[in-house]
């Protein structure tokens, strides 16, 4: 080896020991690349949880027990509509009784008359009758959401419960 080479060899050692050589971008694209992939992470587990805790929410809302859902002793639950009526009259609300709905049950007691019905269309479809029906019959609606309404005409206060179970909405008046 020549006095040059060696020179060269020294001179790049030293400089080595300065400086040492670089991976432009490597250390920022790997930090980069990690918190993305921890993020990421960090959000499914976030979804999940959240899909977790809407899920039982829901669950819960289907049970009877649930306010605003109610489940009736004696009351057919078990995903068929009678086809007949039983014994009794339709409350005098001038609004023709629901179409393709059963009365299931009749009872006057203290001078309130409550009539139960069944029917296979969806609550909201039941709630949305009546509420247009009976408006129209000069009924003021007082109150509503998505189980019952309550409706008062001439000192009269009329409510209709709703609930969906098996597939079957019954539906309670009482006047």
């Amino acid at each position: 080896m020549g006095l040059m080479a060696i020179e060269d060899e020294k001179r790049r050692k030293q400089l080595a020991a300065i400086e040492p050589p670089q991976k432009k971008g490597w250390l920022s694209k790997r930090l980069a690349i990690t918190l993305i992939i921890t993020l990421l992470v960090l959000n499914l587990g976030l979804l999940y949880f959240l899909y977790s805790k809407v899920k039982a929410s829901a669950d819960s809302l289907s049970t009877a027990e649930t306010p605003g859902r109610f489940s009736l002793p004696g009351i057919n639950n078990s995903g068929n509509v009678p086809t007949t009526d039983v014994a009794g009259e339709d409350i005098a609300t001038g609004v023709t009784r629901y179409k393709i709905s059963v009365r299931t049950k009749y009872e006057v007691a203290s001078g309130v008359t409550t009539v139960t019905y069944q029917t296979r269309n969806p609550a909201s479809l039941v709630l949305g009758y009546y509420k247009t029906e009976l408006a129209k019959n000069n009924w003021i609606l007082q109150y509503s959401d998505n189980s019952q309404i309550i409706f008062s005409r001439n000192n009269q206060i009329l409510t209709l419960k709703v609930s969906t179970q098996n597939g079957v909405t019954t539906f309670i008046m009482t006047i």
